[in-house]
């Protein structure tokens, strides 16, 4: 699933979109975009968690001091 935060910002909500899109042509599967609030936190799927939320700060990742345009990549378990 693809996480947002739970009031992302419009290129937030546009860059989930854009990455479901390139999922879907990709995979020929539509993985769902969810606010973080809509995810329990013993969801077990994998996340791809896109702008700011309170499931990425849990996870320690600070996005405040990265450039435009930049990302990153991490894997948290499974």
């Amino acid at each position: 699933m693809i996480v947002t935060g739970d009031k992302p910002l419009p290129w937030q909500s546009l860059a989930a979109e854009e990455l479901q899109y390139h999922l879907q042509r990709m995979t020929g599967v539509t993985v769902p975009v969810q606010p973080s609030s809509a995810v329990d936190e013993a969801d077990k799927r994998v996340a791809i968690l896109v702008g700011r939320s309170d499931r990425l700060s849990a996870l320690g990742i600070d996005t405040t001091a990265l450039e435009p345009e930049t990302l990153i990549v991490k894997t948290v378990g499974n």
